[in-house]
């Protein structure tokens, strides 16, 4: 039985923690959080409000199996309590203790199945970036396709039944917005 799990806590400046989690290994979960684009907005949202230089890593538990590692971090939850039931301050969005890692041999299996899939005759361009002449003959063949009556109901529909979708129909983002975007947008892959 393997012994490099560990549980950490994410506090803010003033000691109060907002997120309990388990990790594995040296791929540090942790770090993955920190990041963008994640599924937790309670938890971006909070680390974005308090800043990321703000955010506090604690370990109250290292090297212990995986499953008194997934029984801490219940307990932990269960004891601050969950900020989206309105019990306490943690934007956790699950009680934990129920993501136990896939057995080697499922790991494995997976590992074989993927293996070649991306690669090859397949997907010669898979993870690889597009040339600018390839963005610009796809450019080219785009230009002056106008949806379908059929697509533009459709899309009519989705933004009259979702209000978060149908809020931006109308408006006009600031200059300043738009240059926060395109700014935002340069830093990312592939950006110029």
């Amino acid at each position: 039985m393997t012994t490099d799990f560990y549980v950490y806590v994410y506090t803010d400046c003033t000691g109060v923690p907002f997120y309990v989690g388990k990790g594995h290994g040296h791929r540090y979960k942790i770090w993955d959080h920190l990041g963008r684009g994640r599924s937790n907005p309670f938890l971006q949202n909070k680390i974005r409000k308090i800043g990321i230089e703000n955010v506090k890593i604690d370990f109250p538990l290292k090297n212990v199996s995986e499953i008194d590692a997934l029984v801490y971090e219940e307990l932990f939850i269960g004891v601050v309590g969950r900020r989206d039931q309105g019990k306490g301050p943690l934007c956790n969005l699950s009680s934990g203790g129920a993501s136990p890692l896939p057995s080697e041999e499922t790991r494995r299996k997976i590992s074989n199945s993927l293996k070649g899939k991306f690669k090859g005759k397949k997907n010669p361009n898979y993870g690889k970036l597009m040339s600018l002449v390839q963005r610009a003959q796809i450019s080219a063949t785009l230009k002056g396709r106008k949806p379908s009556s059929a697509t533009v109901e459709k899309i009519k529909r989705t933004m009259k039944g979702n209000p978060k979708l149908a809020y931006w129909k109308g408006k006009k983002m600031s200059a300043k917005t738009r240059r926060k975007m395109s700014e935002s947008a340069k830093h990312r892959k592939g950006g110029k």
